[in-house]
């Protein structure tokens, strides 16, 4: 299990997922005030809008799905289908973070915003996980090699 190079690779997408919670992915700036916006409710405090509910939960689908694929060595096939599904909702975590900016501009005119590095998290996650899937392929078809020998 954890001999397994895929191994590494989903636990760096856990622990960038996790990473994501914690770090500010954008910062609106109006001629008034500066908002930081985090995933993570335990980050809130008088200087952040209240979480956005939806990328959360893609978030922690996102690790908790890592973290399962990781423990599902025996079941190689689903193991491939699990890293499609990470690069998937990484996908719809970044495509939620940028339509979020675009109903917050269409509000207000005068609003600034900035992506911090937190918003390009899930796109390092869709590499690894592709990258991951890749070596469980190559794992899955040494073993099929390796039981047409016998």
């Amino acid at each position: 299990m954890l001999q397994r190079i895929q191994t590494v690779f989903l636990l760096l997408i856990t622990v960038f997922s996790v990473l994501q919670l914690f770090v500010p992915f954008q910062t609106i700036t109006t001629y008034e005030s500066t908002l930081m916006l985090y995933l993570s409710p335990a980050t809130y405090n008088a200087t952040t809008q209240p979480i956005i509910h939806l990328p959360l939960v893609i978030c922690l689908l996102i690790t908790l799905l890592s973290l399962i694929t990781i423990f599902m060595y025996k079941k190689r096939s689903l193991q491939m289908k699990l890293c499609t599904l990470i690069a998937l909702l990484s996908f719809a975590l970044t495509a939620s973070l940028f339509l979020f900016t675009y109903a917050k501009l269409e509000e207000n005119h005068e609003t600034m915003i900035s992506y911090n590095i937190a918003a390009f998290i899930p796109l390092i996650n869709i590499i690894l996980a592709f990258i991951a899937k890749r070596f469980i392929k190559k794992d899955d078809e040494l073993v099929k090699s390796a039981d047409r020998i016998r």
